[in-house]
């Protein structure tokens, strides 16, 4: 286990400073996690975007381990990189006690998020009706977005 995260969850992939090494190690933990074994919510499957393509790699890769909201001047996140394995490990995860799971509409596409507990670490899904598609995963940083988060979750319980 990674101190002071989860034991459930795999363990982080830190940067040594080669950052090329470093996205080839990461895509390739991304790659086995989408596309050599495919990964399932709820019994539907998750895809992830590929266009447009940078560098070889999917769009939903990119989005994976970087921010911003311009698609080409998107800033590789080393917080993000290094939890690219857990995005299919809570997409995954059965166990209500260890992610909460709730439902808002974004526009005229319903969201799925996928949180910790104490709602750090969110993966975002977009529900296309027979499958779901993998928006973005990232760690939430400010107590203010995760008070926000979890009263999203508390107002998603009560129906």
């Amino acid at each position: 286990m990674t101190e002071g995260f989860p034991s459930w969850l795999p363990e982080i992939l830190p940067f040594r400073g080669d950052w090329s090494a470093y996205v080839e190690e990461i895509y390739q933990a991304f790659r086995a996690d989408f596309f050599i074994e495919r990964v399932y919510f709820r019994g539907r499957r998750v895809s992830v975007r590929s266009e447009p393509r940078d560098q070889g790699k999917e769009a939903g890769f990119w989005h994976a381990i970087s921010e911003g909201k311009e698609e080409i001047n998107r800033t590789p996140d080393l917080r993000r990189c290094e939890r690219v394995r857990w995005i299919r490990a809570l997409i995954e995860c059965p166990d209500k006690e260890r992610v909460r799971v709730w439902e808002e509409m974004r526009g005229s596409d319903r969201r799925v998020h996928i949180a910790l507990p104490d709602f750090s670490y969110l993966v975002v899904l977009a529900d296309r009706g027979r499958y779901v598609l993998f928006i973005t995963a990232f760690c939430v940083e400010h107590k203010h977005q995760r008070r926000k988060r979890r009263k999203a979750w508390e107002k998603a319980q009560k129906g």
